[in-house]
């Protein structure tokens, strides 16, 4: 009987690689990479209802309740409010509350007669303000600025 050594598993080593497939390798990761980003977007478009980043743009009047609720497919990026009234109008992230928040994350407030864009990452907003005004709004799915 011949015994045959068989190679121990605990110290098995590597071959190292040659450096063109390790840089071929870093190539393919990095178009990966690339590709998962492409597909992110384009299901964030396709499945929000998207147009060229956009959620949602118009212009909505405050309900009796004392509020408009946004909502969209995919979390936004930004929300954009033009408030053309004599009123305040307080934007917040989430859906309505039975009060007006007055602080806190994803709060903003838009004076009379200004706009301001919120950065955001919510699937929801409310508009808060006086029953009957008019604001408009822009809602993208990319993350913008926000303006002061």
């Amino acid at each position: 009987m011949t015994l045959v050594a068989q190679p121990d598993p605990t110290s098995r080593r590597r071959r190292p690689r040659p450096p063109a497939i390790s840089e071929l390798l870093a190539q393919v990761l990095t178009e990966l990479q690339l590709m998962n980003t492409n597909l992110t977007e384009m299901g964030a478009k396709v499945g929000g209802r998207a147009v060229n980043s956009y959620l949602r743009v118009g212009s909505f009047a405050i309900n009796a309740d004392g509020y408009y609720h946004l909502h969209y497919g995919v979390a936004a990026g930004a929300v954009h409010v033009y408030n053309p009234t004599a009123h305040q109008m307080i934007v917040a992230a989430g859906g309505p509350l039975n009060y007006q928040p007055s602080i806190g994350t994803g709060v903003m407030y838009v004076a009379a007669g200004t706009e301001k864009t919120l950065p955001t990452a919510a699937h929801e907003h409310t508009v808060y303000g006086t029953p009957g005004d008019v604001f408009s709004v822009w809602v993208t799915a990319q993350r913008v600025t926000p303006t002061p």
